[in-house]
């Protein structure tokens, strides 16, 4: 689970729907990617990331004492 994502999603008071349509998808869609079961394309990250006004890895990267621990359901392959 992305707990930066669902932070974000929580303090700013929108459903899995809403942010479902930031990236085109249905709430279902956007819960399993916030899950981790599905993971977020680039283009979807940089929506999202757009959306809250930060970077990528503000948004989809945990910082703990200075170091990025990754987000392992982020796909970074070009398609």
């Amino acid at each position: 689970m992305n707990t930066v994502l669902k932070e974000l999603r929580l303090n700013s008071h929108l459903s899995h729907k809403e942010m479902g349509q930031v990236i085109g998808k249905t709430a279902s869609a956007y819960y399993k990617k916030e899950q981790g079961s599905i993971p977020f394309s680039l283009k979807e990250a940089k929506l999202i990331a757009d959306f809250y006004k930060k970077s990528i890895e503000d948004t989809f990267f945990n910082k703990i004492n200075g170091i990025s621990k990754t987000y392992s359901s982020l796909d970074c392959s070009s398609k």
